[in-house]
């Protein structure tokens, strides 16, 4: 087989082609930054890059729900606590009302306090965190202007509008936990309103 100088020619010019082409790849990925210009450049690793992206932002959203869910039960166990101090605060006047040198005028003083104590606690009961409340089941939301879901009638009577439903957050791929109390359960049922 004779070989020619054009064969010679066009071999190198090839070589020469693909060298330039490897260099301005190489080139490219330096100053970019990337391995990879295109997808077609490495699909199979692309595949798996995006598989890890996609798990980091899982791996993200997971951390702020954990996050939002502690600031929940922060503000579920501050509102609760409060709750509690006012009622022990209810149950010294109780005692202190029931003592019988207590005349008429300390009574209806009493009456008054205990009053004002219920207000308190059905306003602590409709604690927010951010436009959510945090004792109203997973109703945390769509009440009417003025509406809450603890409420007071014209009898003082409490009314609860909120659910007996979890409140839940997605902590972990197929992972829910429950972040609430509602309110029916921790105040209703429990009798403190009687």
């Amino acid at each position: 087989m004779r070989v020619t100088m054009n064969t010679l020619y066009d071999q190198i010019n090839t070589d020469l082609s693909r060298l330039v082409e490897k260099q301005a790849k190489t080139n490219s990925s330096i100053s970019s930054g990337k391995i990879y210009r295109m997808p077609s450049d490495a699909p199979v690793k692309l595949t798996h890059a995006l598989e890890v992206r996609s798990t980091l932002s899982e791996t993200d959203q997971y951390k702020r729900n954990i996050s939002y869910g502690k600031g929940w039960t922060k503000a579920t166990e501050t509102a609760l606590r409060q709750i509690v101090d006012r009622l022990g605060r209810a149950k010294e006047l109780a005692v202190e009302g029931a003592n019988d040198i207590q005349n008429s005028d300390d009574r209806r003083a009493i009456a008054s306090e205990v009053k004002a104590i219920r207000e308190e606690v059905v306003a602590l009961a409709n604690t927010k965190m951010g436009n959510r409340y945090v004792l109203a089941g997973s109703k945390t939301t769509g009440y009417q202007p003025g509406q809450h879901p603890f409420s007071l009638d014209r009898d003082g009577h409490v009314i609860y509008l909120g659910n007996q439903e979890d409140f839940s957050v997605d902590v972990a791929s197929g992972q829910r936990l429950k972040i609430n109390i509602d309110g029916q359960t921790a105040l209703i049922q429990s009798g403190i309103f009687e």
